[in-house]
């Protein structure tokens, strides 16, 4: 429901009485189902898995490190092919460098995790995200390639820090018989973030050059690309300030930890 009304909202406006009632019938189940599964003695969510603060501000950063994700994975193919007018084959093979690196990079993020700080290398992998993010704002019509390829590794290897460190930080926060149910939680959000990402990308991408051009925008202008170059600016504008947001999780994340130990 959150996501049908997300998208009817993008398209219908967000005062549309039935865009309304879809986030109001989606509030009255969510309410709901809290409700059943407080009071169960064996719930399908065990909502106490959220008192423990570090597992909750660790699940937030992951969440939203999948929708930035999200957001390079549904504009950059826009930009590389309506804008600059590159062969499918070659937007692919640019396309392809990010998960390449990042699958190269995670390994070792891991390994570096195991023999120092885990979250200082969760923190390096989101500074290099942030860094990524502003590097595509500066993106436009006579970006060089060596440029792309600069900020979709330094993307691919901040993601691959991030997420394989993230990942046994949220597991680590919860003792031994919650393993499944947080395995569960932690899989269930990072699917949940990738969707958003990929809502909120389009939502922020097609509002703003609906707004510069002074009416309803629901396909790329190819006429105006200037429109979309610009619309992506915000875009990425919005995942930096995700990772900056990522950012101060992890600075109350480690201010807990000090303050417990």
């Amino acid at each position: 429901l959150l996501i049908v009304g997300l998208e009817t909202g993008q398209n219908l406006g967000f005062a549309n009485l039935n865009v309304l009632i879809l986030f109001g019938i989606l509030v009255v189940i969510a309410i709901i189902f809290g409700l059943i599964e407080n009071h169960h003695s064996e719930p399908v969510l065990d909502f106490k898995l959220f008192g423990d603060k570090k597992f909750t501000l660790a699940l937030m950063a992951g969440v939203m490190v999948m929708m930035v994700n999200s957001f390079f994975d549904i504009v950059f193919p826009f930009y590389l092919q309506n804008i600059l007018h590159w062969s499918v084959g070659a937007a692919g093979l640019m396309m392809i460098s990010f998960p390449v690196i990042m699958a190269i990079s995670a390994p070792f993020g891991g390994s570096l995790g195991d023999k120092y700080s885990r979250t200082s290398i969760v923190i390096s992998g989101a500074i290099f995200l942030l860094v990524s993010q502003l590097l595509y704002i500066t993106f436009g019509f006579g970006t060089s390639i060596v440029m792309m390829i600069l900020a979709t590794a330094v993307n691919g290897i901040g993601a691959g820090l991030f997420v394989s460190n993230n990942n046994t930080l949220v597991m680590e926060s919860v003792k031994p018989h919650q393993l499944g149910i947080a395995g569960a939680v932690q899989s269930l959000l990072t699917n949940i973030g990738q969707v958003l990402g990929i809502v909120f990308a389009n939502l922020i991408l097609y509002t703003t050059m609906s707004k510069d051009a002074g009416r309803k925008i629901s396909t790329i202008p190819t006429n105006h690309p200037g429109l979309f170059v610009n619309g992506m600016h915000v875009t990425f504008i919005a995942t930096s300030l995700f990772m900056v947001l990522c950012l101060l999780i992890y600075a109350v994340r480690g201010r807990i930890k000090h303050l417990k130990a």
